[in-house]
């Protein structure tokens, strides 16, 4: 079981591929742009002790669960890096 760091209302605004290698192995994730709900960071305490993911879900029980990665703060944005992708999230006040 994850333990839940913090949790915003937000929006995933953008997602880039690390690499453009990896640009057909990632591209399902596109549909989930524009994603708005609640965005919840986690921790894992199992398989990845200490790292964090992010998993976000709209009104209408749709969702995205990344991968483990890191994350930094600009303005209202939080932007989460992992290994394949960085993703974007509009953090509403």
């Amino acid at each position: 079981m994850a333990k839940k760091v913090n949790a915003y209302i937000a929006k995933l605004i953008e997602i880039i591929p690390i690499t453009e290698a990896e640009e057909n192995e990632w591209s399902w994730r596109m549909r989930y742009v524009g994603i708005e709900g609640v965005l919840g960071m986690f921790e894992s305490e199992h398989k990845h002790p200490g790292k964090q993911f992010l998993y976000i879900e709209d009104i209408n029980g749709r969702y995205l669960k990344t991968s483990c990665g890191t994350y930094e703060y600009c303005e209202d944005y939080l932007i989460f890096t992992t290994k394949h992708s960085i993703y974007t999230f509009q953090i509403y006040s």
